[in-house]
């Protein structure tokens, strides 16, 4: 055989290969098992970001049907009679009643009616005064009237422009069905304007601690003429 073919078989270390075989394996193992954990980490908070905004949507939900259930005991009663009180403050305070307890009456869930501000707390027991709680619902569950001209009509669907104000005619005011422009008869609306706030997790970096949800229904009043 060949010296030099001798030569080059002795200096062969096959263990040596093996060594620098295992070391490049570890390194590519290693390399998998970190984009592995960053590809599950992004998934894991995509995940809990769909997770937040099923809860968010749940809670709009949950606020637009408190909203309609108060409309709608405005429309059945937008003036309740009783003795040393304003009719239109008994039916305000008897749909902001059926509002609260839209969900029943116990607190649930990431977001509530009996807890409007996402403090834990039921938003009731918050105030030791009527007028102080009274404040507090009349800010969180708007009751204002509106005149025909300042609502649109779709599909027997009513809604008001983003800029609404309360109408000042003093027929919708006082809760009367119609007013009178000229020879032509007008309607009257209450509009409900809720809010609700929610504590967002995968989605507080981007919007912040709280989101501030927001609904609207309108209704035609049947009061006296």
């Amino acid at each position: 055989m060949h010296p030099n073919v001798l030569a080059s078989m002795r200096r062969f270390n096959p263990w040596k290969l093996l060594r620098r075989e295992h070391r490049s394996y570890r390194r590519f193992a290693g390399q998998a098992i970190v984009e592995l954990t960053l590809a599950l980490t992004f998934l894991a908070y995509l995940f809990a970001a769909a997770v937040d905004l099923g809860l968010a949507y749940k809670a709009y939900q949950t606020l637009i049907n408190a909203t309609a259930e108060a409309s709608s005991s405005l429309k059945i009663e937008p003036l309740i009679s009783c003795s040393g009180c304003s009719p239109a403050a008994a039916a305000d305070s008897q749909a902001r009643t059926r509002f609260r307890g839209e969900q029943g009456n116990q607190m649930g869930g990431m977001a509530s009616t009996m807890d409007l501000n996402a403090n834990g707390k039921d938003d009731e027991l918050e105030f030791t005064t009527t007028a102080a709680w009274n404040n507090f619902m009349e800010t969180w569950v708007r009751i204002d009237p509106a005149d025909q001209s300042q609502v649109t009509t779709t599909n027997s669907e009513f809604a008001v422009g983003s800029s609404f104000q309360p109408t000042t005619k003093p027929a919708c005011v006082n809760r009367h069905s119609v007013y009178f422009e000229g020879a032509e008869v007008k309607q009257c609306f209450l509009v409900v304007r809720s809010k609700i706030q929610y504590r967002p997790f995968a989605l507080a970096p981007f919007v912040g601690d709280t989101m501030t949800i927001t609904a609207i229904s309108v209704v035609p009043t049947v009061g006296m003429n």
